[in-house]
């Protein structure tokens, strides 16, 4: 399966992943990460939505972290 995450095609082998299984399979990020945005296809995917929403490919993800600095 092909996705488009952050502008970069990434080939996955999950058959049917959700995106909080593919978060902590191919980004490393925990679902109880603070400060993480997912938007798919363009819509924001609230974080209370991660598990139950499944990617197909051809998705177009978005990952934001939000971080200190100054």
């Amino acid at each position: 399966m092909e996705l488009h995450v952050n502008g970069k095609t990434r080939t996955i082998k999950a058959a049917n992943p959700s995106i909080t299984s593919y978060l902590q399979e191919y980004e490393q990020i925990l679902p109880t990460e603070k400060g993480v945005a997912v938007a798919l296809n363009g819509q924001v995917v609230p974080r209370s939505e991660w598990t139950a929403t499944s990617l197909k490919s051809g998705d177009v993800i978005e990952i934001v972290r939000a971080f200190q600095g100054g």
